[in-house]
Order: structure tokens, then C-alpha cells, then sequence
């Protein structure tokens, strides 16, 4: 279902939350996944080992309909908060300002682990409540749409850090510090296809904190999650909870599949998004962007945006550039014995491409796909088992390591078609914004 809807008092227009089709480089890896629920079709992926019934395998149209089904859906957290937005109120600097703060990692209490009072009370305060308004058009264009999100202060010139669905299509934007002091931001540049933006706010000296940024790629399952945001509008709110995987691909953001997410059961709600994921030391290890939830809520499987994906796209959010994203376009999935012997296959391991994009750098460079028409027209299709000498077994070998190229950047695929294993090059091109699979 759609994630974070207008509150009662408000415009049912203004929607900060998306559910949106989601694009590929490749179709999502074999990864366990959250049932369907009513009102919202959940993140999908190309099947496991099939499963044989009375002595007799999946049909090859009941295969091939299940593979052309792979196709990632999912819900954006930012939510919207309270019907009425606080005037903006900027505190003015002192003549002679003192100096910035910058939040300390807290220490863990030897005795009892960890002391999420002491996280709070050293992070919370470089963490903001982002309000938006948006201009209608139409019927109600004299009654402008409200919503909210949160933010993270990443710098002592007052960058703030949050989610591009949080302030994509803004007229407006006043972000609320934990004093409840509103000072007015501006975006400074977006990459819709990460979920990023970063704004600029002029803070004032005696109240800017700057977050500590830790290493997501430290990150391992188990460790502990600490969320601090303004959920359904309620400011600077902690939870806490777990990491419960890293580099999940999932939802989407500008058509594109959100790559390498970390994966928490901490509670993540509407106006949430943007805000700071914390480790046990205190440091933002991500921006909390995303639940799967079948209510208007958390149910325990919350996504986040690691801060080193952040941090790599920081100088180019900073110059307000263009943000490309490579792209080869292809759908496929994992190969292992089961699908080899079910399509006849002569590998047993890596990624089968089942479709191709017309005009696509695979296109052009002539991967050939499983699937050329209907669920009864199926070829062999090429086999992709290495990309610049990397093996891969799973879609996600592929797509991360796409992520790690620019556009214009040429790939080596080892790719084995029906006998023949041969080497193909392609020249990887920009995503395109309208391109959703």
C-alpha cells in the first residue's frame, strides 16, 4: 500500500510518499521478499529452485510467467505530519558566533551496552523536522499542501542532508531544529534515482550541530539500529532495533532500483524519511528512506540509504550538477542447476538475460534474451558469468557493480551462449528517466 498519506485536515493532494514502478538494470536477485498485501503489490524477485509437483516440473510457460512477474514495487517513507506548518522564525547569528558543535560519538555504558540516552542526547540535536508546502493548481490552488520529512545537518555551512521525495516539488521549505527554532532551506541539488537531495539552511551559529557520519560499509547484520526522526509529525523521536541485512536492493527511486540498502527492523514511519540511522557509537550509518508494510506504518522491515553512497554523491549534490546513473538494460535472474536444467542451459551459475532493451547499450552491443515475445517464446538466451573478470552469480553482482562505473565507462562480459562461451564489451550509457524496466 501507499506509505504516508495526507492527514485529515489537510489537502488529499499533497502526497510526499510514492509508490512508484521500478526500473532495472537487472531484475532482482533471488532474495526473500514480503508477501503481497492488499493495496500494494510488495518487492518481487525471480524465483528460486523450482519446486516439482507430483514427479513433474513447472511448465516452461508457468517458468517463463513467473520470471516476466519479476518486477521490484515498493513505498517511499516521508509521510506528512500536522495540518498546520509553523511560521518560519530565523534566529539571528551573534556578532561574534561561537563555535560550530559537532556531535561526539557516544561511548556504550560498560555494564549495561547500549545507552540510547546518550545517543539521543549527542545526535538529536543535528537531526531537523523538514516542512514543505506545495503550490496546487486546479481546484484547490489556493490552498497550499503541507508535509514533512526529516533531515540531517552534514557540514558546519548548514547542508542538510534528507530524501529528494521528502522535497521534490516544494514551494516552500523550513526545517525545525530540536529547540523548535524554524529556519528556511533551500535545495541545493537532488539525484532522484538515489533519493537524495541536499539543502542549505542559514542556522544559526549558537544552534548548528553537525552530525557525525560513520562507515556504512562497516555495517553487518546484528548491529545496533538507531532511528531518529519526526514520525506522523512528532519531532525528533528515537526507536532502536537491529540491522537486519545489508545491501538489499529494493523499492525505487526515479525508476531506478534503490541499490545496497541497509535493511533494519528498528521502527521506521511516515516522516521519517531523511533522518538519521545511527550505530551504537552514534554515527549516522545511513538516511532512512523506506518500510515494506502492509499498514500505514512500521511492521519491523524498514530500508536505509548507506551514508557512504551519500558521502560519494555529496560533491556533485554540492554543485547542484547532473547526476548520472550507468546503465546497461537488461532484465535477468540467478542461474543455478534448477533453472539450467529447466531452460537447458550449459552453466549452472551466473545471470540468465531474459530481456533486453530496445536501444540499450546490451541492445547495441547484441546480448541476445530468453524471452523475445511471449511466455511461449523462449530461446536459451545468453548466460552473463563475469563482468570485467568479476564472477557473478546473482543479478546483484551486476547491478553493485555497475553502480561502482561512470556513464561512457566500457564493461567486459563474459557471457556463455548456448556452447560458446565469448567476451562482449558495452559501453555503459545514463539511465534513462523514462525507463522503467
Amino acid at each position: 500500500m501507499q506509505v504516508g498519506l495526507a492527514s485529515p485536515t489537510m489537502s488529499p493532494n499533497r502526497r510526499i510518499d510514492k509508490m512508484e514502478d521500478t526500473g532495472n538494470n537487472v531484475a532482482p536477485g533471488a532474495q526473500p521478499q514480503p508477501e503481497p498485501s492488499p493495496g500494494h503489490q510488495a518487492a518481487t524477485a525471480g524465483p528460486g529452485p523450482l519446486r516439482q509437483s507430483h514427479g513433474r516440473g513447472f511448465s516452461r510457460r508457468t517458468f517463463i510467467a513467473a520470471v516476466s512477474a519479476a518486477v521490484i514495487l515498493g513505498s517511499v517513507v516521508g509521510g506528512v505530519g500536522g495540518a498546520a506548518l509553523f511560521s518560519d522564525r530565523v534566529s539571528q547569528a551573534q556578532a561574534a558566533p561561537p563555535q560550530i558543535v559537532v556531535a561526539q560519538p557516544a561511548a556504550l555504558a560498560p555494564a549495561t551496552g547500549l545507552d540510547i540516552a546518550a545517543i539521543y542526547k549527542s545526535a538529536a540535536p543535528a537531526v531537523v523536522t523538514v516542512k514543505v508546502t506545495e503550490a496546487q493548481t486546479g481546484r484547490f490552488r489556493n490552498v497550499p499542501t503541507e508535509g514533512e520529512g526529516s533531515g540531517v545537518i552534514i557540514d558546519k555551512d548548514g547542508h542538510i542532508l534528507t530524501n529528494n521525495h521528502v522535497v521534490s516539488g516544494a514551494s516552500t521549505i523550513t526545517v525545525t531544529l530540536l529547540d523548535g527554532t524554524d529556519v528556511k532551506a533551500q535545495v541545493v541539488g537532488t539525484d532522484p534515482a538515489s533519493d537524495l537531495a541536499l539543502l542549505k539552511a542559514d542556522i544559526p551559529a549558537s544552534k548548528l550541530v553537525v552530525a557525525t557520519l560513520g562507515d556504512s560499509d562497516a555495517v553487518a547484520p546484528g548491529d545496533p539500529a538507531i532511528a531518529i526522526g519526526s514520525p506522523f509529525g512528532l519531532n525528533h523521536s528515537v526507536t532502536a532495533g537491529i540491522v537486519s541485512a545489508v545491501k538489499r536492493d529494493w523499492g525505487t527511486a526515479g525508476g531506478r532500483p534503490m541499490r545496497g540498502l541497509i535493511q533494519v527492523d528498528t521502527p521506521i514511519n511516515p516522516g521519517n524519511s531523511g533522518g538519521a540511522l545511527l550505530n551504537g557509537k552514534g554515527e549516522v550509518i545511513g538516511i532512512t528512506t523506506a518500510i515494506e508494510s502492509p499498514v500505514r506504518g512500521s511492521v519491523g522491515v524498514g530500508f536505509a540509504i548507506p551514508i557512504n553512497a551519500a558521502k560519494s554523491l555529496l560533491p556533485q549534490l554540492t554543485q547542484g550538477a547532473s547526476i548520472q546513473h550507468p546503465w546497461l538494460g537488461i532484465s535477468g535472474m540467478s542461474v543455478n542447476a534448477s533453472v539450467a536444467s529447466q531452460v537447458g542451459l550449459k552453466v549452472n551459475s551466473g545471470v540468465l538475460v531474459m530481456q533486453v532493451v530496445d536501444g540499450s547499450p546490451a541492445a547495441k552491443a547484441g546480448l541476445k534474451p530468453a524471452l523475445t515475445g511471449s511466455a511461449d517464446n523462449v530461446g536459451v538466451g545468453d548466460v552473463i558469468t563475469a563482468v570485467d573478470g568479476r564472477p557473478v552469480t546473482a543479478v546483484t553482482d551486476i547491478s553493485s557493480y555497475l553502480d561502482t562505473r561512470k556513464v561512457g565507462d566500457t564493461v567486459k562480459l563474459s557471457v556463455t551462449r548456448g556452447s560458446e562461451n565469448l567476451t562482449i564489451e558495452v559501453t555503459l550509457a545514463a539511465w534513462p528517466q523514462s525507463q522503467q524496466s
